[in-house]
């Protein structure tokens, strides 16, 4: 075992939990590794389900050597609070064998933070992938807005385009009738069916596992000839720019400084949506897309330990 003398940055390992994967991110003398694994959120599922898909994904990375005690920060989803951030932490030393005082868990929005604001905390992490929330830091106090989660809606989410997309669907079923979005999301979910009804959908939406944020793609896909589908994700990009906003004006920054991160900030159209909703309401503020992924900023984290 490493001693504490000898702990280098290759010890140290980043990892960040999101609903759709996980990231695992180290060093090595090569230089630095990043492998992906199926995700969880402790919220959805639970803290021993999330913390053997973490301990898997270790377990499958041949560089590392659990026995040596590395330095490991975990950002995960769902794990916002501290009840459930100390169930993870449990559930992690008991199945890793990691010595307490190398191991870190703490929320996904905070490594997000960490890697979007290189060298500082000052301003609003906007995060836009399969769910979606707003988070800023003073003096590490957490200020936020939104993350509510998939039971109270995560706007501009993965999710939230997928329900948004599947209603209106559903009105154009009840209405029988079908434009051109009700087209594609129908051809999307049931095939060359024909006279599909809402049963058919709801059985699919609804049925165990099924993963409604699988249709964000196709509703941005067809942003590029459907009026409606840009009506959709505009309303979405300003309730989630609303809930940044909210965060800005509590922050003594100004102008107000956004930093988007996220699977869907890395769709061109997406981007140029909430971007504009951004800068529709605070016309001077300084606007970047994240480079670096959250497990580079958990990797920082489990440096510090």
């Amino acid at each position: 075992m490493a001693s504490e003398q000898n702990r280098t940055d290759l010890d140290a390992i980043g990892i960040d939990v999101g609903g759709t994967k996980t990231e695992v991110y180290f060093q090595t003398d090569d230089g630095f590794v990043s492998r992906t694994f199926p995700g969880g959120n402790v919220r959805e599922q639970s803290t021993s389900h999330v913390a053997k898909l973490i301990t898997t994904a270790l377990q499958s990375c041949a560089e590392i050597d659990l026995s040596n005690s590395p330095r490991i920060c975990v950002g995960a989803a769902g794990a916002g609070t501290a009840d459930v951030q100390e169930d993870l932490f449990r559930e992690l030393v008991r199945a890793t064998q990691l010595a307490p005082r190398h191991l870190m868990v703490t929320s996904d929005a905070r490594v997000a933070h960490k890697a979007a604001f290189v060298g500082g905390d000052a301003g609003v992490l906007i995060i836009a992938g399969t769910g979606s929330g707003c988070y800023a830091f003073e003096e590490e106090r957490l200020i936020r807005a939104g993350g509510w989660g998939p039971a109270l809606g995560d706007p501009g989410s993965g999710r939230s385009l997928g329900w948004a997309a599947c209603r209106h669907l559903l009105s154009h079923i009840e209405a029988g009738t079908r434009d051109g979005l009700a087209v594609t999301m129908e051809w999307h979910l049931l095939g060359s069916k024909d006279n599909a009804d809402v049963s058919d959908i709801l059985n699919l939406v609804y049925q165990k596992g099924y993963a409604i944020s699988d249709l964000a793609p196709v509703l941005l896909h067809a942003m590029e000839t459907s009026r409606v589908a840009r009506q959709i994700v505009a309303e979405e990009c300003r309730q989630l720019a609303e809930q940044a906003l909210r965060i800005a004006g509590k922050l003594a920054l100004q102008p107000h400084v956004f930093a988007l991160t996220g699977g869907l900030t890395r769709h061109s159209g997406y981007l140029d949506v909430l971007t504009q909703a951004l800068a529709a309401r605070a016309p001077d503020a300084v606007i970047t897309v994240s480079t670096r992924s959250p497990a580079e900023g958990a990797l920082e984290f489990a440096k510090e330990l």
